[in-house]
């Protein structure tokens, strides 16, 4: 079995641009922004460089996932991956 996966950028989505949307994601989320330490931790998160590797992480689950519920997952057919 074969899977293409691709994905498209927004370099317009920076820092600044995520910081603009901070109450709908607090919304989206969960997030308590009354709280300072909750404030803090999230503009942290926003001024990552990239999620790269923690996106892809959960993108191979994703995949893994399926490829269960197909019937392609099963013992010994490991995926390999090198980030």
């Amino acid at each position: 079995m074969v899977i293409v996966l691709t994905f498209q950028g927004h370099p317009e989505k920076d820092a600044k641009a995520a910081k603009l949307k901070m109450r709908d994601a607090a919304r989206w989320w969960g997030w308590d922004l009354n709280d300072p330490k909750v404030v803090e931790e999230v503009k942290g998160l926003m001024e990552m460089e990239h999620d790269g590797n923690w996106v892809w992480e959960r993108v191979l689950e994703w995949v893994w996932e399926g490829m269960r519920e197909e019937g392609e997952g099963g013992e010994g057919n490991e995926l390999e991956w090198n980030l």
